[in-house]
């Protein structure tokens, strides 16, 4: 009989309860926790975690218990899953092949358009690296995106034609879900690197528009490359673009000889 508890001539057992506070069973968990080191590799365990990488944290009150990392600073278990995360993080971000090696401690830029930029990224200021080809625009962009992935941040790296080349072909496949456009939307730090190559349409004025202004208007940090000037690109993109993104942006200037043919 439905409801009556009984089911085919059995007694059917009630599901478990447990009432007991929610700070007890955070501490009873935090006790059988146990951290299992990857075969092969010694692993001291934590004295302050027992090797669980996480503690139990009643800061806020009884009623709101947390499950935090360990502060410990040698602590394996939470420096194993920190890895990991950065691991993800690189994945993710799409460094292209030619730039995986590129690192702010070997950028040959002068010291003023550095402190120019370190003070901009400091800031959380957008910016727009501009000037000719060759000049060293990417390989600086990669660098500063490379950074914010060891600070543990979601950054990404597109080239713009090809960024929206994908949209299009994405969004002509129903069903896809959270698509790259809404990935690309909210990553932490973006670089959009060769702003103004991209075949100009009203389809991808339209988007160019959508995925600035949404960025602004969550205060989430962009770096631009670009061959153009500020004027050039006002005059391609017209004023409302324009506008978003030179009324957030700092520009900063690129010179000298084209260094991939030098090289």
């Amino acid at each position: 009989m439905v409801g009556s508890g009984w089911v085919n001539g059995h007694r059917h057992p009630s599901p478990p309860t447990d009432s007991r506070p929610l700070s007890t069973l955070l501490a009873e968990m935090k006790t059988k926790l146990v951290f299992t080191p990857t075969k092969g590799v010694k692993v001291e365990e934590c004295d302050v975690c027992r090797g669980a990488g996480w503690l139990s944290d009643n800061s806020r009150g009884p009623a709101d218990v947390r499950l935090v990392r360990c502060t410990a600073r040698d602590c394996s278990a939470r420096m194993a899953s920190e890895r990991d995360k950065t691991s993800r993080l690189f994945g993710s971000a799409h460094i292209p092949e030619l730039y995986a090696h590129a690192t702010l401690s070997i950028v040959d830029q002068p010291l003023d358009l550095r402190t120019q930029v370190e003070k901009g990224m400091a800031s959380g200021k957008n910016l727009l690296l501009r000037g000719d080809a060759g000049t060293g625009k990417t390989f600086y962009a990669t660098a500063l995106l490379r950074a914010e992935l060891e600070r543990g941040r979601a950054a990404r790296f597109c080239v713009v034609p090809d960024l929206l080349d994908r949209i299009r072909r994405e969004y002509n496949e129903p069903g896809h879900g959270v698509g790259l456009f809404e990935v690309i939307e909210m990553a932490d730090f973006l670089v959009l690197d060769d702003l103004g190559t991209e075949k100009l349409t009203e389809w991808v004025g339209e988007k160019l528009y959508q995925l600035v202004n949404s960025r602004v208007v969550h205060v989430r940090q962009t770096l631009y490359t670009t061959n153009l000037t500020p004027g050039d690109l006002a005059l391609r993109f017209g004023e409302r673009l324009a506008s978003r993104i030179f009324g957030s942006t700092e520009a900063v200037k690129f010179s000298g000889p084209d260094r991939r043919l030098r090289a």
